[in-house]
């Protein structure tokens, strides 16, 4: 199994983290104690993340993409001043990806 290293604190210490209605026996539980996964409660969505840090305690998406902002001509107009929207640019960009932007 490939071991993420966690995106805010880069420890390889992360695990899977479980959603929906949990069969809670001996095996799970010894599973929960070694850090081996983390529950993620019932309701599931489309964007939930699928890995959780067992030192910082992030919960991150695997999936989330590197986002490399580009300040020439993006960010940036030609005459140095900010881009028309950029300001709801960046703050979409940083709510949805935080620590890969």
């Amino acid at each position: 199994m490939t071991k993420y290293s966690c995106v805010r604190c880069n420890s390889k210490n992360t695990c899977r983290i479980l959603y929906g209605l949990y069969n809670f026996d001996e095996d799970l539980n010894d599973k929960l104690n070694a850090g081996k996964v983390h529950l993620g409660g019932c309701l599931v969505s489309n964007h939930d993340p699928d890995r959780h840090c067992n030192d910082c305690q992030l919960d991150f998406d695997t999936r989330t993409p590197n986002v490399y902002l580009d300040i020439d001509g993006v960010l940036l107009a030609g005459d140095l001043t900010p881009a028309k929207g950029v300001k709801e640019f960046l703050t979409e960009v940083l709510d949805r990806y935080p620590y890969t932007t």
